[in-house]
């Protein structure tokens, strides 16, 4: 056995052994740890809604210039839930992304 090849010799070594191209159909609990023969797409969005990979603060540019100021919280504004309330001057919405 070679244990010191290059690229192309490696490749040629690849190409001796065949992949089968058999498909099998199998219930989904007994399918882990192997490869789709075709695409799989689902029928609906999961999450249903956009959504970010952060949670934050909803707050006015104006009211942060200075250093140490203090906001109010005003509400939280949950992924999927009601529309957020108006942030006004010195007020903070907590952003939840889900």
């Amino acid at each position: 056995m070679e244990t010191s090849v290059t690229l192309q010799r490696a490749i040629e070594l690849a190409c001796l052994e065949t992949i089968g191209r058999k498909t099998e159909t199998m219930l989904l609990d007994d399918a882990a740890g192997r490869v789709l023969a075709t695409n799989l797409a689902s029928k609906v969005d999961d999450p249903r809604f956009d959504n970010s990979a952060m949670d934050g603060w909803a707050v006015r540019a104006a009211d942060c210039k200075a250093e140490g100021t203090t906001l109010s919280i005003i509400g939280t504004s949950k992924a999927g839930g009601e529309a957020p309330p108006e942030v006004s001057t010195g007020g903070a919405c907590r952003i939840m992304t889900g």
